[in-house]
């Protein structure tokens, strides 16, 4: 059983493009990139067993959960066929939830009188839940208002709502994710990890298709990837 400190950093790109249809050469593209920093935690719990008479080379199996908080700049940069290119910039509170379960390879180098030093090599798989929070652009006015009122709301629910005009939100999706690290232990039962781990999948969080009386088509498509996440844990052995 384990748990410590996590730090991520993470993008995302969000690409928007619509043909009007009251002219076919008119037509408009947006592409805001997000870049930004999470902090938070993780833990796992699961069973480990070493082979051989030197004991030496072993396996590891467990479920684990992290959740970390923090925020992205959004730079939005939009172009329209009929006016200049136009860039904006905001904050954008962001968190993400990963859990699922993963095997890990284990080597020790050194292994005398309940001391042990090694590396850590494996695979984690799972689910990435992104929880977008309300932004303001620097006039204070809301990234993500109610479309009646005009009150802020979540980017979550922003999107949640644009259901029923064509878009889909996709808060979960599906992650793999490579770990690579250091394991000590300093008495039988107490140890620490340290390391990084490797998202490989470009989480699909929201899209949408639509077309009516100004547009004959358009499209978003919203991605997010935490590009690496760097952990240090305090382990029980039992």
């Amino acid at each position: 059983m384990e748990g410590g400190f996590q730090y991520s950093n993470f993008g995302g790109e969000d690409n928007s493009q619509a043909s009007f249809t009251y002219d076919s050469d008119s037509y408009s593209s947006s592409t805001k990139t997000y870049n930004g920093n999470l902090f938070g935690g993780d833990f796992q719990i699961g069973y480990k067993q070493f082979f051989g008479k030197t004991k030496r080379f072993g396996l590891r199996y467990y479920v684990f959960f992290s959740g970390q908080g923090g925020s992205a700049t959004v730079t939005d940069n939009s172009y329209n066929a009929s006016s200049d290119n136009q860039t904006s910039s905001y904050n954008q509170p962001s968190a993400n939830l990963f859990y699922g379960a993963g095997i890990d390879m284990l080597f020790n180098f050194y292994d005398e009188n309940e001391k042990t030093f090694g590396m850590i090599l494996g695979v984690m798989g799972g689910g990435s839940s992104w929880l977008m929070g309300k932004a303001t652009y620097q006039n204070g006015t809301c990234v993500w208002g109610e479309t009646n009122s005009g009150a802020c709301q979540t980017m979550n629910q922003a999107l949640l709502n644009s259901n029923d005009v064509g878009g889909n939100l996709l808060p979960i999706y599906g992650q793999f994710i490579v770990n690579i690290g250091f394991r000590g232990n300093f008495s039988k039962h107490q140890g620490y990890e340290f390391g990084v781990r490797i998202p490989v999948i470009n989480d699909l969080y929201y899209t949408q298709s639509f077309s009516g009386f100004l547009y004959s088509s358009g499209t978003q498509t919203i991605t997010f990837r935490r590009r690496v996440a760097v952990y240090i844990n305090y382990v029980i052995n039992f």
